[in-house]
């Protein structure tokens, strides 16, 4: 019998194996190697987490980074979608008020995510393990349908190649961004489905798996699309019969270019409205000054290899120390080397290997990662497109286990190989422990050996007397438990160190978060916060508890708890703007990035931020009392609430309507606005101060305010340097860090004769150099006088929810409505029945009035919507009756 390849293509329901021209048929192959892939990921994700202690086998999540940031209030906030409590559309909660239909599209369509219609958002982050274990066993599901159906590989070797996608410790380590994973399965179903296409000329399958990829997460999916540009490139080479450029492969190729754009179409009634809430928010994919300089640095090759460690899943990237995070499964390392090694053909070998090698490249450049990543944001904590390598790997060493496992020594050889050039890094770059570099070596080592018998054991059972005797199924079985148990420590390994407890980053304890969440629940109600219009927020604490730099995190829209912070990726970027220009946070980035930095008792009390949870050990914010407080796992909550803040609205006179709030100085910016809305000007005294130090060559100065007024006192620091802050001995925060930089920062209420001083340093001991300070008193006389001017300035809100505002408001001499809400064209504006359009003012949204008493009603509507949908409709009637021609005229064919 020969033992050359002869071809691999399928045709029908057969697959052409090696040495042989006989047909196996689907039906003759084993049928349940999708199930066994599932349960084998499954169980291994369980024998992790039960070592880790990790939910819900322990009180830990198995979450990282934004998992425990930002995702885990949204999912809170979609269980209160789901059961009628919120909106899809829009959120009063999301910063300042604003669209969530992004922030739905990006984290929240996967059909999994249905499970939180039967959680409380207080157990958001129990749902979310469950999701990640489902999600991830799915993924092990997908590709070992892949194996079998386009390579067709089954048994024993099917369920362990499978499980490595679904186990790939990448899925781990990458900010637990389970919504990505939604893609990932779908990149085996969607080769399959181009595949197919070829095979048949159904466009069917491709085009509603693109759309359903495309609706359940469309960042995911935009890097499944740009590999399926390459598989389609492979499917044409893979086909020896005929030529690379023949009018057949031109078809087929045209054939995936339809699909892929019905596809699109499909999704359109999502995809479309996200565009343009993307667009409209400003957090469409842009690209700044600095990460065009930073694209043109190259990551070292060393450094992306040695994160194939199993040692250390450091989520953050590092090319000098060993670190871990991108560790990869020997079988599947081991097995594309000896599929390279394998006598396959050169037209099947070479296009793979350079797939891999354009993917790998990208990881190592920047400018390269962009076209994978939307041409946003290069820089990551891993590459987040490496389930493509993981893929690329598996098909190869798949298609050696199925076609090219004749030659005994290749498996022997690479095994060395790998091993040779795994121990070169190691004493190149050092580890972090040795028993883990001894294990790796051991179990690559395992693996290798158990594949050499697997490809060179009993092959011809013609041959074989007794099949059935002991001796054959020992030969059978124990190469296959040697891979099992490699790859069953392998994968338990680098999951226990990604969530062990003495790990550095932060964790996610489910109880104490649901502890939190409802403390918070009862505050609310004592603080009679939800109901009528008023916002609230967030000042040292939050279920991160408290730390030296103030965090936005995602449980302001899981509690229903309006504010102005809100960190996601669909954030506005005109609400930062603005609330930068007030003093509440810095305005670098662009990524819509809002959060609550200091009490700041004039914009509070104009924006309406009547309440403010606190740390027990917090500075009380000028003008509050304490109304409530509540013990929780994350220290004690305080409730202070002010004794009066503005409503929804302000009738704005005609003479202030061209204030403008475009200051470099928050503290002018603050001022103007209140004059512009109360008529209350001139709200800051001028404070000298006094400094102590040369910031140009050392590392802290300190300031001396001197105190001649009783008032709150406000320090507006500028710097370019993470900076430590103090007052009086007490640490009061950290500045400037990340996109999380400081503004205003509230120093306390003071007293004539009262010293204030002020300790300033640079986190890394090195010279401050460039520092603005400024120090503003706000008296007791201007604040009263502000609060006592919203009787004749603040319009009534009539109704307060989200997608629906109603007020009213009596205009005299041309007056306008201004609502403290950021402006968005989508609101429909009804000003007496009348329709009119909102005017953007400093980032507000402004409504002309009429003459005399005005009742207006707003209801939000998604752009888009409709005209999504119409498309879609038109996308599926067209896939469908595109798919009955090519089909038939593949048949006739």
């Amino acid at each position: 019998m020969s033992q050359r390849i002869t071809e691999i293509s399928s045709t029908k329901k057969q697959i052409v194996t090696v040495g042989t021209t006989r047909p196996v048929r689907f039906t003759q192959i084993h049928r349940y190697e999708s199930l066994a892939s599932f349960a084998l990921t499954m169980l291994i994700i369980c024998l992790a987490f039960a070592i880790s202690e990790v939910f819900p086998f322990g009180e830990l999540a198995p979450l990282r980074e934004d998992a425990i940031y930002q995702y885990s209030g949204f999912f809170g906030w979609f269980s209160e979608v789901l059961n009628g409590n919120a909106s899809i559309s829009y959120s009063n909660a999301k910063g300042l008020g604003g669209p969530t239909i992004g922030l739905f599209a990006y984290y929240l369509a996967s059909p999994f995510n249905v499970l939180m219609a039967f959680c409380d958002p207080s157990d958001a982050p129990k749902a979310m393990s469950i999701i990640i274990i489902l999600k991830l066993s799915t993924m092990s599901c997908a590709s070992s349908l892949f194996l079998k159906k386009r390579i067709g590989l089954t048994g024993g070797s099917n369920i362990i190649l499978a499980s490595t996608y679904g186990l790939a410790a990448c899925n781990f380590v990458s900010g637990s961004n389970l919504m990505w994973l939604d893609g990932m399965i779908s990149l085996p179903l969607v080769c399959l489905a181009i595949h197919h296409l070829k095979m048949k000329g159904a466009i069917a399958p491709l085009s509603l798996l693109t759309g359903a990829a495309i609706i359940a997460n469309w960042y995911s999916a935009y890097m499944v699309c740009i590999y399926s540009v390459f598989w389609t490139v492979l499917e044409i080479c893979f086909d020896r019969k005929e030529h690379l450029l023949s009018k057949k492969n031109l078809a087929f190729f045209l054939q995936y270019c339809i699909s892929m754009v019905l596809g699109a179409c499909i999704s359109a009634a999502l995809f479309l409205p996200t565009i343009l809430d993307l667009l409209n928010t400003g957090s469409a994919p842009t690209m700044n000054s600095s990460q065009n300089l930073e694209i043109l640095n190259t990551v070292s090759p060393v450094a992306i290899l040695s994160k194939n460690y199993i040692g250390d899943m450091s989520i953050h990237p590092s090319s000098i120390m060993m670190t871990g995070g991108l560790f990869i499964f020997s079988i599947l390392v081991i097995g594309f080397i000896c599929f390279l090694f394998s006598s396959l053909p050169i037209r099947i070998k070479l296009p793979l290997l350079l797939v891999l090698i354009l993917i790998v490249l990208s990881e190592l450049s920047p400018l390269l990662s962009l076209i994978w990543t939307g041409f946003s944001r290069a820089e990551s904590y891993n590459p987040r497109f490496h389930f493509t390598v993981i893929f690329t790997l598996m098909t190869g060493a798949g298609l050696f286990l199925k076609f090219g496992n004749r030659q005994r020594f290749i498996p022997i050889l690479s095994g060395a190989l790998y091993i040779g050039i795994m121990m070169l890094l190691i004493v190149r770059n050092g580890y972090n422990s040795q028993r883990a570099a001894a294990l790796q070596m051991l179990m690559a080592s395992l693996t290798s050996i158990s594949l050499y018998f697997l490809t060179s054991g009993v092959r011809d059972k013609s041959k074989v007397k007794d099949i059935g005797s002991i001796s054959y199924k020992i030969i059978e079985v124990l190469p296959r438990l040697g891979i099992t148990l490699a790859l069953i420590i392998e994968a338990a390994v680098p999951i226990t160190l990604a969530f062990d407890i003495s790990n550095p980053e932060p964790h996610l304890n489910v109880n104490h978060f649901k502890d939190y969440y409802d403390s918070i629940s009862q505050l609310s109600s004592i603080g009679n916060i939800k109901g009528s219009f008023s916002r609230s927020e967030h000042l040292g604490i939050s279920y991160l508890g408290k730390g030296s730099t103030t965090f936005p995190t995602g449980e302001s829209l899981a509690l229903d708890i309006k504010g102005v912070n809100h960190y996601s990726s669909t954030g506005t970027q005109a609400s930062k703007e603005l609330l930068g220009s007030l003093g509440y946070n810095g305005i670098n980035g662009t990524r819509g990035i809002t959060y609550y930095n200091s009490p700041l008792a004039i914009p509070d009390t104009l924006l309406g931020i009547s309440s403010i949870f606190a740390s027990e050990d917090a500075t009380a914010p000028y003008g509050t009392q304490v109304v409530g407080s509540e013990d929780s796992d994350y220290g004690h909550i305080v409730l202070h609430q002010y004794s009066r803040t503005a409503d929804l609205g302000f009738v704005l006179p005609a003479a202030r309507v061209d204030t403008s709030l475009e200051s470099e100085d928050p503290f002018q910016n603050q001022d103007s606005l209140s004059y512009a809305l109360t008529g209350v000007g001139d709200v800051y005294n001028d404070i000298d101060i006094i400094l102590s130090g040369d910031p140009r060559s050392e590392s802290n100065v300190s300031l001396a305010i001197p105190v001649d007024t009783q008032g709150a006192i406000y320090l507006y620091v500028s710097s370019n340097k993470p900076l430590s802050l103090s007052c009086n001995g007490r640490f009061i925060q950290n500045v400037n860090e990340w996109e999380f930089s400081s503004n205003i920062i509230y120093l306390g209420t003071y007293n004539p004769g009262d010293n204030v001083t002020v300790k300033i340093s640079t986190l890394d001991q090195s010279p401050i150099e460039n520092i603005s300070l400024t120090a503003r008193q706000l008296t007791r006389e201007k604040y009263e006088a502000i609060i006592r001017s919203f009787d004749q300035v603040c319009a009534d809100t009539v109704e307060w929810s989200d997608k629906r505002i109603g007020v009213e408001a009596i205009s005299q001499d041309g007056s306008s409505l201004v609502l403290t809400i950021p402006y968005d064209p989508s609101w429909e504006i009804k000003v007496n029945d009348i329709s009119t359009s909102p005017i953007d003012w400093n980032g507000f949204l402004l409504i002309p009035l009429q003459e005399g008493k005005n009742l207006v009603d707003m209801t939000y509507h998604i752009r888009g919507l409709k005209e999504g949908v119409i498309i879609s409709l038109l996308g599926i009637i067209s896939t469908c009756a595109l798919n009955v021609v090519t089909t038939k005229s593949k048949h006739r064919k």
